[in-house]
């Protein structure tokens, strides 16, 4: 049963997870599914609390757009579209009404306006849309409480201290598990990004080091066999001594150049050992 289901969990995060995607992209698809299971058991919550029909609705109302959303943009690709509409309905639509139904900003709602920030920062790649959107979410929010305080009959408040109670440890909860995961999505890729530079510098460094082991052979070669010929000069004067000593001074001049240049670091690179 539990390989069944480890099986099951790992074909869906390979199908809707993949590694390789963008930033934003998994941060839309770790809020469609944590949401999901999220929101699902907070609507359970609020009905069993029974905070009224239309707490309840718009409780219910994510989980089936996140749904409709993630198979969406899993099937067509359009990711950004899928983020800008997750962002729109939800932090600007649904939490407003969340918060009017739920307390205000005597519940845990305040936890998922900050969730909201956080996700959008995430979700929206170009740097001018997510200002924009970030400064809107903040002046939405912050009205809606001025409004809260200011008209408080547009409050729906929790009838006793244990509802709220439940209401924050709830909003509190999830929206820790929800930033936990953005966490640990981007330790996983900061880890992956890490191994894969290892695995390049140490290729760089075999390279370097093979590159070093040719080039430094026939270096070998050529100034042995000039310096024989240069010690035969003594016995035939037919040689040029001058032209034969100045071959000798260029291989040797190139010898110890070539090993620097070639190794990425030659106080430490195992090159010189070679």
């Amino acid at each position: 049963m539990l390989r069944c289901s480890d099986n099951i969990l790992s074909r869906f995060a390979s199908r809707y997870f993949d590694p390789e995607l963008e930033l934003h992209v998994q941060a839309f698809k770790i809020l469609a599914c944590n949401g999901i299971a999220a929101t699902v058991v907070t609507a359970t919550l609020t009905t069993v609390l029974d905070l009224g029909a239309l707490h309840i609705a718009a409780n219910f109302s994510i989980p089936v757009l996140m749904s409709l959303l993630l198979c969406f943009a899993h099937r067509t690709k359009r990711y950004q579209l899928c983020c800008r509409i997750s962002i729109f309905a939800v932090f600007f639509v649904i939490l407003p009404v969340l918060f009017f139904t739920g307390g205000g900003y005597h519940s845990g709602m305040l936890c998922f306006f900050v969730l909201a920030f956080a996700f959008t920062a995430l979700m929206l790649p170009d740097r001018r849309e997510r200002i924009t959107v970030l400064v809107l979410e903040f002046l939405v929010y912050t009205g809606i409480c001025v409004v809260a305080y200011v008209r408080p009959d547009t409050v729906t408040f929790l009838a006793t201290e244990t509802i709220f109670m439940i209401e924050a440890i709830a909003g509190m909860s999830i929206s820790g598990a929800l930033l936990l995961s953005i966490i640990t999505l981007y330790i996983g890729i900061y880890e992956r990004k890490q191994k894969q530079l290892e695995e390049l510098d140490k290729l760089k460094t075999e390279f370097y080091c093979n590159m070093h082991h040719e080039i430094r052979t026939p270096l070998t070669v050529i100034s042995t066999d000039i310096q024989n010929a240069d010690d035969m000069l003594d016995f035939d004067f037919d040689f040029d001594k001058a032209d034969i000593q100045s071959k000798l001074r260029s291989a040797q001049h190139i010898s110890p150049l070539h090993q620097p240049s070639l190794c990425s670091n030659p106080y430490k690179s195992p090159c010189l050992s070679v």
